[in-house]
């Protein structure tokens, strides 16, 4: 990464979305995620990683998405950071 300035990134996921997706069909999905996207009023997890010294790409995200996963072991519904 070039940016010598704080940065970092977050990812967020819709919690139990694959069960929805699995009983009613991708298009139905999309249109959830759409719904969702206006609203933001479903359960999130929300994944926060800050860009460290040697941080590529890859590795924030990488951070990132272990962040992710570890807000929804913590019950869902949470913000965790790495």
């Amino acid at each position: 990464m070039r940016c010598d300035a704080p940065s970092g990134v977050a990812l967020a996921d819709i919690d139990h979305f694959k069960s929805n997706n699995d009983s009613h069909g991708r298009g139905v999905g999309d249109e959830v995620l759409v719904r969702v996207a206006d609203s933001l009023r479903a359960a999130i997890s929300i994944g926060v990683a800050q860009r460290q010294p040697g941080d590529d790409k890859a590795s924030l995200l990488q951070r990132a998405d272990l962040a992710l996963y570890a807000a929804k072991h913590a019950g869902r519904n949470r913000v965790a950071a790495r």
